[in-house]
C-alpha cells in the first residue's frame, strides 16, 4: 500500500502486438508478507516489474515477473483472468533476507480459496518468530486490506527453517487454512536440533473457542529457537492459546514446562542464593557465583495478549526446595 510510480513501455516489433512492459516503483510503499511476518517499509529502496502477454490458459499472462529490493528478489510469472483478477502464480526464486531461498505457487480455485505451495531448502523463521511476541503484528500500525481476503490453504513442506541463537527446525512440514482473518486449521510438525520433535496444531472440528496447541521434548531448544528464553535446558514444554479472546484480551493461554533446568541467569542465581558475598584484600566485599544451575519441577505461566501487548499474569514461586539441585514449583501469575 502506498504511492506506486508507474511506467508503462510499448515496443513495437515483428510480432502482430506489441511488446508491452511495466515496471513499478515500491521505494514509497509499504511491502508487507504476514503470513511469514516479512515487510518492507516505505523509502526502502524495490521494484516490480513484468510484461504483458497472451495467456495459454487465462487472457493474460505477466511473463518475466520481477520483484527485486535490499531484502526481497522473487521471479517467476503470475496469470490474470477475464475479470483481470489474479488467478495464479509460479515463483521459481522467492528469495527473503538473503536466507530464504523457496519455490513457491498458487492458485485460486472457483470458491475464492488460494491453494499455495511452498518448498524449498532454507527459510528465516526469525522475524516470524519475534512476531509471535508482538501479537503476530508485523506493522506499528495494522495495514487494513483494501478489499476482503480470500481464503488460503497452504501446504509447506521446508528443509530447514533458521531461528534463534544458532538453533533450527529440521524438515519442517505444515498445513495451514485461514478463511478471511481467521485461522482455522494448522498441523505443522519438525525437529530440533538435537533430534527432539516440535509440533503445533490447530484442530478444525474441536468445538468451542480454537485453541491452539503446540508441544516439544526438548524446551530449552525450542525457546531458543524463538527467541523467548536462552538459558532453560532440556524439559518438555506444552502451549495452549485460545486464539478467541473475549475482552481487551484478543488471545489468552497458557504455558507449561516440565522437569527443566536453567543455566547461566544471574538473575536467578541471585533470586535462588546462588550468590555469596566475601571479603576480600583490605575488607572490601566481594560477590561470587557459587552455583550456575537450578533443577525445576514445573513453571505455569499464564498470559494473554491484546492491544499489541504480550502480558504474563503475577508470578510467585511455591513448593519446597528438595536437596541440592533445588527443586520446586514455579507458578507465574502476574
Amino acid at each position: 500500500q502506498g504511492e506506486v510510480p508507474v511506467e508503462i513501455t510499448v515496443t513495437s516489433g515483428q510480432r502482430p502486438e506489441p511488446t508491452v512492459q511495466i515496471r513499478a516503483d515500491l521505494t514509497n510503499a509499504d511491502l508487507v508478507l504476514e503470513a511469514i511476518a516479512w515487510r518492507k517499509p516505505p523509502g526502502r529502496s524495490a521494484f516490480l516489474q513484468f510484461e504483458i502477454a497472451e495467456g495459454k490458459t487465462h487472457k493474460r499472462e505477466l511473463q518475466n515477473f520481477r520483484v527485486a529490493g535490499d531484502s526481497i528478489a522473487i521471479e517467476g510469472w503470475a496469470a490474470l483472468g477475464a475479470d483481470n483478477r489474479l488467478k495464479e502464480f509460479f515463483f521459481t526464486d522467492f528469495s527473503l533476507n538473503v536466507v530464504t531461498r523457496l519455490e513457491v505457487q498458487g492458485k485460486l480455485g472457483a470458491d475464492n480459496v488460494w491453494s499455495i505451495k511452498a518448498r524449498g531448502p532454507t527459510f528465516d523463521g526469525r522475524d516470524f518468530f519475534r512476531s509471535l511476541f508482538s501479537v503476530g503484528q508485523v506493522t506499528d500500525k495494522p495495514v487494513k486490506p483494501l478489499k476482503p481476503r480470500e481464503g488460503i490453504d497452504l501446504d509447506a513442506a521446508i528443509d530447514n527453517v533458521i531461528g534463534f541463537s544458532e538453533v533450527s527446525l529440521r524438515g519442517l512440514k505444515m498445513k495451514m487454512q485461514r478463511r478471511g482473518e481467521r485461522l482455522t486449521s494448522l498441523d505443522a510438525r519438525g525437529t530440533l536440533d538435537g533430534g527432539k520433535p516440535l509440533a503445533a496444531v490447530l484442530d478444525p472440528k474441536a468445538a468451542g473457542p480454537r485453541k491452539l496447541r503446540a508441544d516439544s521434548t526438548d524446551a530449552g531448544q525450542a525457546f531458543r529457537l524463538t527467541g523467548f528464553y536462552p538459558n532453560i535446558q532440556n524439559g518438555r514444554v506444552r502451549l495452549e492459546v485460545n486464539l478467541d479472546g473475549s475482552g481487551p484480551a484478543e488471545k489468552t493461554g497458557t504455558l507449561w514446562v516440565e522437569d527443566f533446568r536453567i543455566l547461566g541467569d544471574a538473575v536467578v542465581t541471585e533470586v535462588f542464593g546462588g550468590v555469596e558475598e566475601t571479603k576480600g584484600q583490605g575488607g572490601k566485599r566481594e560477590r561470587k557465583v557459587v552455583r550456575q544451575a537450578f533443577d525445576f519441577d514445573i513453571m505455569r505461566v499464564p498470559f494473554s495478549v491484546g492491544h499489541g501487548q504480550f502480558a504474563m499474569d503475577n508470578s510467585s514461586l511455591k513448593g519446597p526446595l528438595i536437596g541440592a539441585h533445588m527443586r520446586g514449583k514455579v507458578d507465574y501469575k502476574t
